[in-house]
């Protein structure tokens, strides 16, 4: 069962790097379409919600934290309607590069699971 839940936890560090690299091309997108903002918010949203579910369920709460802060910033933008404006691009991109710090400095080992101990009547 340890070993399991360890390559599920190396598996998950690859997985939010790609879901990080998809939101920043999301970013990317909002400066050069405005026509497919609201595409582009919508596919942010589900890929920092992805982050932020499964890392807080895998052991990384920092991680999961920073996720659900740009999720909430992209929702706020989203459910305005209205262009992003300056200072909403500010703070995305500031919650953008704490997510991302945080992403390109995850290992297994930092995952609170990662050396858990099982109880001694756990099933194995």
């Amino acid at each position: 069962m340890k070993n399991q839940i360890q390559n599920l936890i190396i598996k998950h560090c690859s997985t939010i790097a790609r879901e990080a690299e998809a939101i920043r091309l999301c970013l990317d997108c909002f400066d050069q379409d405005v026509t497919s903002a609201t595409d582009m918010l919508e596919n942010a949203i589900q890929h920092a919600h992805k982050i932020k579910g499964s890392s807080g369920s895998l052991g990384f709460p920092d991680i999961s934290a920073a996720a659900a802060c740009l999720e909430r910033q992209f929702r706020i933008v989203h459910l305005s309607e209205e262009e992003m404006g300056l200072s909403e691009r500010i703070q995305i991109q500031a919650y953008y590069a704490i997510l991302e710090q945080l992403v390109s400095n995850a290992t297994p080992e930092a995952s609170t699971l990662y050396d858990y101990k099982l109880p001694a009547n756990a099933p194995r």
